[in-house]
């Protein structure tokens, strides 16, 4: 049962992996400039275990915060400063109980979360520049809108669980400390890959794969 090419091990052994890259994820983050390089890091790492190309953690996802740094930090700028607008206005409209303009801006926020979370993943499988990156992952979001609510909700799973459940916050906080930005990241970059491949795929048959 615990052979190493049994499931079982194969499942430990993801779930360690995970555990190592919640905590990497977690101390790059902490000057909160760098969350953009190491998001995409995590991505690269999470993209090697699901096409089972590389199962290692600590050297992939270092070398790849590292080398895309430069790159991902002024997108994650753009995308904080997107995000502050997207919350001051929810803020606002919540106050004025506008439900026909909170549904408009939980539209927005679902492509905002969808697009940003593409140009992540993009850039982490296959290098693509910021603008054709960014601009493919605006496209995939709005060509896709089950994956794009699907990525959403995924990005907000923890604000509802605290919603839902005030009185875990404790125990959700050591969850997500431990696993849960990692796994998150590994059911949405799940979603991801099943949509690159079908490009992927038309590609590989002489067709235009543009987003």
């Amino acid at each position: 049962m615990f052979r190493i090419d049994s499931k079982i091990y194969e499942f430990l052994t993801l779930l360690v992996n995970l555990v190592i890259l919640n905590i990497l994820w977690l101390v790059c983050c902490i000057p909160v400039i760098t969350a953009g390089a190491a998001s995409a890091a995590m991505y690269r790492v999470i993209f090697n275990f699901l096409t089972k190309q590389d199962d290692a953690v600590v050297k992939p996802f270092l070398r790849s915060f590292v080398g895309g740094f430069r790159q991902a930090t002024p997108i994650w700028i753009l995308q904080l400063a997107v995000g502050a607008m997207l919350f001051a206005e929810c803020l606002y409209l919540l106050g004025e109980g506008n439900t026909l303009l909170l549904v408009v801006l939980s539209v927005l926020v679902a492509i905002y979360l969808g697009t940003f979370n593409c140009y992540y993943g993009l850039i982490a499988r296959y290098n693509a520049g910021n603008g054709r990156a960014l601009w493919n992952g605006f496209v995939l979001s709005m060509k896709h809108p089950i994956q794009t609510v699907l990525i959403a909700l995924l990005n907000l799973f923890p604000v509802l669980l605290l919603v839902l459940f005030p009185n875990q916050l404790v125990r959700f906080g050591l969850l997500w400390l431990l696993i849960g930005f990692s796994l998150i990241a590994l059911l949405i970059a799940w979603f991801m890959l099943g949509t690159f491949k079908k490009y992927e795929n038309t590609s590989e048959n002489g067709e235009d794969v543009n987003a």
